[in-house]
């Protein structure tokens, strides 16, 4: 078992502590989307890390139409606290809704835009 005593980093990571809610494809709020509080976290086909990247309204539109697609979970942001950044969790600071605290370790080749998003998870169709 590997302990880990703050942040890990190199060249080619970054680590973050996210705090979200979890949402259904079909809960996105297109305005949440717009406003860039909602993420996609999935394992891509040509990956074993995490790919973790903001959704464009494209993405969760094509998430809509393909069944597929169940190797993704979606997630409205509240907070991002990057490594370099002092940070107190206080429940009143957090929404009524159950919400998730993860530590995310992002690499340099996470998915970019939608033509990549279509590529890493495997969507043939031309849009």
């Amino acid at each position: 078992m590997k302990i880990r005593n703050g942040f890990v980093s190199n060249s080619s990571s970054s680590n973050f502590i996210v705090i979200g809610n979890r949402v259904a494809y079909y809960n996105v709020d297109p305005a949440d989307v717009k406003a860039g509080n909602i993420y996609i976290e999935g394992e891509n086909l040509y990956s074993d890390a995490i790919d973790f990247f903001q959704a464009t309204q494209k993405m969760i539109n094509l998430i809509k139409k393909e069944a597929n697609l169940h190797n993704v979970e979606i997630y409205k942001i509240h907070k991002i606290i990057s490594e370099d950044e002092e940070f107190k969790i206080v429940k009143n600071d957090l929404p009524d809704d159950p919400v998730s605290i993860r530590v995310i370790e992002k690499t340099n080749h996470y998915t970019k835009d939608f033509k990549d998003f279509k590529k890493r998870y495997g969507v043939n169709n031309e849009d």
